[in-house]
């Protein structure tokens, strides 16, 4: 039973996780281009 909630807390996190990643990415090209344009 705790093996097949971590697999689905597992299955629920995965993409969580990558749109975090994806999304801090995003954040961090658009400071970037900010921080370029203020030069």
């Amino acid at each position: 039973m705790l093996l097949k909630v971590s697999t689905l807390s597992s299955a629920y996190l995965k993409p969580i996780k990558e749109h975090i990643i994806l999304y801090s990415y995003k954040c961090y090209k658009l400071n970037n281009s900010i921080s370029f344009f203020n030069k």
